[in-house]
């Protein structure tokens, strides 16, 4: 029994020093989602006023996005191979969204999207149309995969604020259609990943340029 004790504890110390490991380096959903709930961490929180220190910022998952080299060849294997579907298409650019920013810089860019629902999650396919705009920059630095997971809040003024003061940067913002401000965030000391919040999630979307299938 004595003999067992050492390799147990140790084995649990590598265990935990793994999980750690994880969520500081891992861009994934699993490690963005598992670190906002996570108790115990020895990770460095955000610095937290009383006012709010406990609130809930987040209310809801609602949507996950992935950076793709291309719109099309992927909404054909999301269905081919998965049954994920069907997907609406759209091209985002100056000609329909505003007041474009790229860490904090006005910067015009552009972009595919195709989008389709998995139960209630949204998911979103993107493929960067230029260099100008954080899809690429992921694209480029990390290839395709996980790029945002969009949040609802209660108040998406009061949460960018906040979310500013604590200290994360902005890193994209637009006004999409002219009726939906998105702000992404990155979300980083140990958060794992890059939240999008929107100010009218629930406002309609005009007809898709093109379906699949």
């Amino acid at each position: 029994m004595n003999s067992t004790t050492p390799r147990r504890v140790g084995t649990a110390s590598q265990t935990l020093n793994r999980r750690r490991h994880f969520l500081v380096n891992t861009a994934g959903l699993a490690g963005c989602l598992v670190a906002l709930s996570a108790h115990g961490s020895e990770l460095t929180p955000p610095r937290q006023t009383p006012h709010n220190k406990g609130r809930r910022l987040f209310t809801k998952v609602v949507q996950v996005a992935m950076v793709v080299t291309s719109v099309e060849a992927s909404v054909r294997r999301y269905w081919e191979d998965l049954g994920v579907g069907p997907w609406k298409l759209y091209t985002l650019n100056p000609s329909n969204t505003s007041d474009m920013t790229f860490h904090g810089r006005p910067v015009q860019h552009s972009f595919r999207a195709a989008l389709a629902n998995i139960g209630d999650i949204e998911w979103e396919l993107i493929e960067p149309l230029d260099n100008r705009s954080v899809y690429a920059e992921h694209l480029s630095t990390h290839g395709e995969g996980l790029h945002h997971v969009a949040f609802d809040v209660e108040d998406f003024e009061e949460a960018t604020k906040e979310l500013t003061s604590k200290g994360y940067e902005t890193v994209q913002s637009g006004r999409i259609f002219g009726n939906d401000t998105y702000a992404y965030f990155k979300l980083n000391r140990g958060l794992a990943c890059t939240a999008e919040l929107n100010s009218n999630p629930t406002a309609p979307l005009p007809a898709p340029e093109s379906t699949y299938p």
